[in-house]
């Protein structure tokens, strides 16, 4: 009887006779190591930029926006702001009604009160520091 050995099967065809053959652990362990390296790297970095950081003065400064600015809020909690967020409201019974869905009513609902709420929201959170 004649013995007949076959070859080892190799995991890629272009893997070296003598390279590890497992794709795993030979893809996967590298990146491993690289992707703990960074975080070794970038995460006292994070520490050190957040406890250096200074107050921010995101709304007190840039004073040359300031008319914008208080034009655009009044519009918003004015008039203006109250007429979009009914229309935004009868906008959206309309669209419920013809649908026969109280969804777009209540969409219409909710966007009528971020019109009323959000600009107070916004102005506290950007006159507020750190």
């Amino acid at each position: 009887m004649t013995l007949f050995l076959r070859p080892t099967p190799r995991a890629y065809a272009g893997t070296p006779a003598g390279a590890d053959s497992c794709a795993y652990a030979g893809a996967h362990g590298p990146a491993r190591n690289r992707s703990h390296n960074r975080l070794a790297i970038v995460a006292p970095m994070a520490v050190l930029l957040a406890l250096s950081a200074g107050s921010a003065l995101a709304g007190t400064t840039g004073t040359e926006f300031q008319t914008m600015y208080t034009t655009m809020l009044n519009w918003a909690t004015g008039y203006l702001g109250k007429a979009i967020a009914v229309a935004a409201f009868i906008l959206g019974a309309g669209i419920g009604v013809a649908r026969s869905s109280p969804i777009p009513a209540l969409a219409g609902v909710v966007f009528a009160l971020f019109m009323v709420y959000v600009p107070t929201i916004i102005d506290s959170i950007m006159t507020a520091t750190v």
